[in-house]
């Protein structure tokens, strides 16, 4: 996963990216409750791992937090909407 990662920010910045980095984080623990007059309702508990990306482009700065690494086109297909 390392050398996909160093191929992403290498990708990233050989299209023209002044400055790219990428940061794991481990894991995100989030719980919820849910109250209806007064009564738990819901309980519910989460947790995600993944990387957060930041790009810096013609001086613009574009991220993406770990949850949505997968669904962002430029690192997970190889295409870009920036136009390079």
């Amino acid at each position: 996963m390392q050398n996909e990662i160093k191929g992403q920010i290498e990708r990233l910045r050989s299209r023209g990216a002044t400055y790219v980095d990428a940061r794991w984080y481990p894991f995100e623990e989030t719980n919820q409750l849910m109250m209806w007059n007064g009564n738990l309702k819901n309980a519910s508990s989460s947790r995600e791992s993944g990387i957060g990306i930041r790009v810096l482009y013609q001086g613009a700065w574009a991220s993406r937090p770990p949850r949505t690494w997968a669904t962002w086109p430029a690192c997970s297909t190889g295409h870009s909407t920036m136009p390079m």
